[in-house]
């Protein structure tokens, strides 16, 4: 099983928003409007601020919009999650 990020332990905005974040299994995604804290919660994870479900090394991708390259790198995989799903879905569905 590939290790994940079980939850983030933040305190930014100089304690207005202070506690323990849960993550699941698999993707999870964050997004908000500007100044929401999105990146202030990266730089927690990245300080190691987390609990993990191992002690194996974590990949952690994160991506920002704003820069034509990475919003080009979330189009590919949100094409590749909903190709997934979709392939998933039609095996469930008898005669197809």
């Amino acid at each position: 099983m590939n290790p994940y990020v079980v939850s983030a332990e933040v305190n930014i905005f100089n304690g207005f928003l202070a506690g323990s974040i849960p993550f699941e299994r698999g993707l999870n995604i964050l997004s908000g409007e500007n100044g929401t804290g999105k990146t202030q919660l990266l730089r927690e994870i990245k300080l190691g601020h987390i609990k993990t479900s191992s002690a194996d090394t974590l990949r952690i991708l994160a991506f920002s919009p704003k820069r034509n390259s990475e919003r080009k790198n979330i189009e590919r995989i949100a094409q590749e999650i909903l190709h997934l799903l979709l392939h998933s879905y039609l095996k469930h569905i008898p005669g197809s």
